[in-house]
């Protein structure tokens, strides 16, 4: 094709493929597997949609811009508490921005608190107005908004004083009981969850409500109890009793009701009459379907997605947490594929046109290490190239895997019915078989959870109060024991800690002793949590000290005796820590010798200490980078509490940072003993940074095809290694643990069981099988992985007769065509082919040859055309009775591409003699 044309093609098509972005739709049919969807603003990331890198499956904005300015609270007061509300206005008219998450009311003591420096008192949904109803004591405060958008850009409203004369927190008394209890309006219900409206009584006593709920008919109690507080409206997701939320209940029954019973300082009313019924209905359908759907906030633990679709997906950035690799699209470096090791393997520019640039999906330059193609591969580029000194081999069998098994890394995590105990969690302790979670959520509670197979499900929830604030639990022998800051003692003493014990079988309060916070003896005391755990036999409480004088930041470890608090001992550690406390746990647990685990806030590490000091090579990583996680050991695992659910750790652990990074590989496996055990050698090797006490899944590629015999390949096996430099195959051990058939993908969560003995290189190799081949699309040539090559021909077969043509010249150059033969080809990009010509011949006269050979033409027309290889005699028959004969020859120099024609020629040697020749036949096959 002429360059210039071709070129101009190429231009338009650019300048077609831009005007239809604007009308089609872009991906269309496109979707995300296991990958992340990012979208960038002149190179600022603004949002991921998909996998993020802690394994959730959401969608996350960052960078936004900054939210208008909500317009000031009004306040009213009440009953020992106070509402705050907001009229959804914005300052100077502005309106709400699409990307809003919500609003949080805060309360503060004066004008000059930042209001982000203390937790909002209620949340406000982005639903373009709302009101709050908060319980304060009696003082000065002041009300103000804080709007957040889903890229945690925030604005404050201007503050608004709250009147100081709400009551105390001693109830008022009438010398009455209240008139009557109301009747709830039930909304709706769903696991361990429910929503109700309750309707405020005139009476002048602050009043509290009592809410059971449970079948039509039920009898209220302790069991079925799902909230106690104040009688504000809208209270929502109260937990309920696990025996009422049922999780395999089929829809739409069975139906539940609600009673509220009203109480005051003076007595209780009786108790009200059951709701309407509603069905409960399950959270986690397997399908949701709606015309349209907005989710302001989403929060999940996990969320899992075989295929998204979308008619059109706008992205900056895309990241795909497969195979501990990520990708991108980011400003013109285009699409970037990183390996675990952060060195780059696939690259796909982005290329500029006269309107911008766009990535180049479809013409683009590709660079892969390792490419796997399933079912189907098509090579369309003008010139496709095998690099020098590459061996593309045809397979006879099963040969070793090229592309390595892909290593994921995370973290089991189940899910917890915990209804409001999924915030304002301050403590995880475990006790045989169940658990416990203290929490701060609407005041003071402690829950006790059973272990499923996927889940922790509620079995009983105890009010401490709401002047209670806990900050950790453990659990000893018949107790529970609460680490506390009670408001109700010193308020705005930071430093009051109290440990409640409770009974673990009833919830009932038993006593309680003071905490001295870690400090000094003139009365500075610490500002940081502490945190309680124990060691079988005595209470232990942590505590970073802030101080300028040793010890420092160091956290203060110290030993009660549970009953009555009595100081045992106290440890100073000496490593640096300045945060709040989580979680403490001391014991041997899988190390072999004693050890302290601390975690905290600001931190990511659960932090080991060995006899007072610092141990990093002891340390693991959580689960979460960020917010609360409670860590606990189990007797057998790690497991660690945060907002999603628990985290399950494993029994991988090592010391020695040598050890960080691993390597796997794969072989196929044959165990089909009928015609003996078949392995193939092992495929590349992949490495990646391992995280301690994670969970390890390795998938290999999808098992060749079968071919239907003995021999094919059933399962993997998986090899493993460690080190910092690549490891030889000798080095690669193989996992004991033999992965069922069929299966490529397993995971690993104790530490890896490997053989003695590695794959050294000489498995026992498979039998011959159906062979790989490249043949033509027309067929004919065929080349085969069993060593076999079949070279496309064309043939032609003529005949005329017996009788056939004549000549009866004298040793004329003048040939005569044979009556027809030949045929038409097009000259290979070698420009040779190799003519085989036969034909039958005789002579009139014994000794006087009958010559025959052929010419070649150009041209689709058979004997027309120039000749661009002459007759040249190879063939003669000097009998007098027919006889085919024939040779073969080659017709060099011809143009690649174009068409020539073929045709077979004769003539006498002798003059007067009459030759006859017939029924030529040609095979014709191009030369490489």
């Amino acid at each position: 094709m002429d360059p210039i044309r071709y070129l101009a093609r190429e231009v338009e098509q650019l300048k077609k493929a831009d005007r239809d972005k604007g009308s089609t739709p872009q991906l269309g049919t496109s979707s995300i597997e296991n990958g992340t969807l990012g979208v960038n603003e002149n190179g600022v990331l603004k949002q991921t949609i998909g996998m993020q890198p802690d394994g959730t499956n959401v969608t996350v904005a960052f960078n936004g811009p900054t939210p208008p300015t909500p317009s000031t609270p009004t306040v009213e007061s009440l009953s020992e508490a106070v509402k705050i509300s907001w009229d959804g206005l914005w300052v100077g008219g502005a309106f709400a921005p699409l990307d809003l998450s919500r609003i949080d009311v805060h309360i503060v003591s004066d004008t000059a608190t930042n209001p982000l420096t203390t937790p909002p008192v209620a949340t406000i949904a982005a639903a373009g107005w709302g009101e709050a109803s908060v319980p304060v004591a009696a003082g000065n405060y002041y009300a103000v908004l804080v709007a957040w958008t889903m890229s945690g850009q925030y604005a404050i409203s201007n503050y608004s004083a709250i009147a100081t004369s709400l009551p105390t927190t001693v109830p008022s008394s009438d010398g009455l009981a209240p008139e009557a209890s109301p009747v709830a309006t039930l909304r709706q219900f769903a696991v361990s969850a429910l929503a109700w409206k309750l309707v405020p009584l005139a009476n002048p006593d602050p009043q509290t409500y009592r809410v059971y709920a449970g079948l039509t008919g039920f009898v209220p109690g302790v069991a079925n109890l799902v909230y106690e507080g104040p009688n504000t409206e809208g209270r929502f997701d109260r937990i309920g009793a696990a025996l009422l939320m049922p999780t395999d209940t089929a829809l739409p029954s069975p139906q539940y009701v609600v009673r509220v019973i009203a109480r005051d300082a003076d007595d209780s009313a009786a108790i009200g009459a059951e709701s309407n019924a509603v069905s409960a209905r399950r959270a986690d359908n397997y399908d949701i379907s709606a015309l349209y759907a907005y989710f302001g906030d989403v929060e999940v633990g996990q969320l899992t997605s075989g295929t998204v679709n979308a008619s059109m997906i706008l992205a900056g950035e895309i990241f795909a947490q497969v195979a501990l690799a990520r990708a991108g699209i980011s400003g013109t470096d285009g699409f970037v594929s990183f390996g675990p090791d952060g060195s780059q393997i696939m690259s796909v520019p982005i290329v500029p046109d006269e309107n911008g640039k766009i990535a180049a999906f479809l013409r683009a330059a590709l660079t892969a290490t390792s490419l796997t193609v399933e079912d189907f591969l098509a090579l369309r580029g003008v010139n496709n190239e095998f690099s020098k000194g590459s061996v593309t081999t045809l397979a006879t069998g099963t040969t070793r895997p090229s592309s390595p098994p892909q290593p994921s890394i995370d973290y089991q995590l189940k899910s917890r019915f915990f209804g409001s105990l999924a915030w304002g969690q301050t403590g995880f302790a475990k006790d045989g078989s169940t658990y416990w979670v203290a929490s701060s959520f609407f005041g003071g509670s402690l829950a006790q959870f059973a272990e499923t197979a996927d889940s922790f499900d509620l079995l009983a929830n105890y009010d401490l109060g709401s002047n209670i604030n806990p900050v950790g639990v453990t659990v000893l022998g018949a107790n529970v024991y609460v680490l506390a800051s009670d408001g109700s003692r010193t308020t705005g003493d930071f430093g009051n800690y109290y440990v409640r014990r409770y009974d673990k079988t009833t919830g009932a309060f038993v006593d309680e002793w003071r905490y001295q916070p870690a400090g000094t003896s003139t009365g500075v005391y610490s500002n940081y949590r502490p945190t309680i755990g124990n060691d079988g036999t005595d209470i232990i409480i942590a505590q970073c000290a802030n101080q300028n004088t040793a010890p420092g930041n160091y956290p203060v470890i110290r030993r009660y005796v549970p009953a009555t608090g009595s100081l045992i001992g106290t440890a100073a550690t000496s490593i640096v820590v300045a945060d709040h406390l989580t979680s403490i746990n001391v014991g041997t647990f899988d190390l072999g010798l004693t050890a302290y685990y601390l975690t905290r806030e600001g931190s990511s590490t659960a932090s080991a200490i060995v006899s007072s000091a610092s141990d990093g090579s002891l340390n693991f990583p959580l689960p979460k980078t960020s917010g609360k996680q409670f860590l606990i050991w189990d007797g057998t695992i790690f497991k660690t509490l945060t907002d999603d659910g628990v985290y399950l750790h494993t029994q991988h652990f090592w010391t020695s940072t040598a050890l960080d990074r691993w390597w796997v590989a794969h072989s196929w496996f044959d165990n089909n003993l009928t015609n003996g055990l078949h392995e193939t050698s092992i495929s590349n090797k992949v490495s990646f940074p391992m995280k301690k006490r994670a969970r390890l899944t390795i998938t290999a590629p999808p098992l060749p095809a079968a071919t239907g015999g003995p021999d094919d390949v059933t399962g993997v096996r998986i090899y493993h290694g460690q080190g910092v430099s690549t490891p030889t195959d000798v080095n690669m051990k193989r996992a004991l643990a033999e992965i069922p058939d069929g299966v490529t993908t397993v995971q690993y969560t104790t530490t890896m069981d490997r053989s003695t003995s590695a794959n050294t290189g000489t498995p026992a190799p498979f039998p011959m099988s159906v062979p790989a081949r490249i043949q033509s699309s027309v067929g004919g040539m065929v080349m085969s992985g069993d060593g076999n090559l079949v070279v496309p021909t064309a043939r032609a077969k003529y005949s005329s007769g017996d009788g056939g043509a004549t000549d009866t010249s004298s040793g004329s150059s003048t040939y005569k065509p044979i009556p027809s033969s030949g045929l038409v080809f097009v000259a290979p990009a070698s420009g040779v082919v190799v003519i085989h010509m036969s034909a039958i011949s005789r002579t009139s006269t014994n000794n006087i040859a009958a010559v025959m050979t052929f010419e070649v033409r150009t041209g689709a027309t058979i004997g027309a055309g120039t000749i661009v290889r002459s007759p040249i005699e190879f063939i003669s028959n000097a009998g007098t009775e027919y006889l085919r004969m024939g040779a073969t020859d080659i017709a060099e120099g011809l143009t690649p591409g174009e068409t020539y024609n073929v045709q077979g020629v004769f003539r006498s040697s002798t003059a007067g003699t009459v030759v006859t020749c017939a029924r030529a036949t040609f095979v014709l096959q191009p030369s490489l």
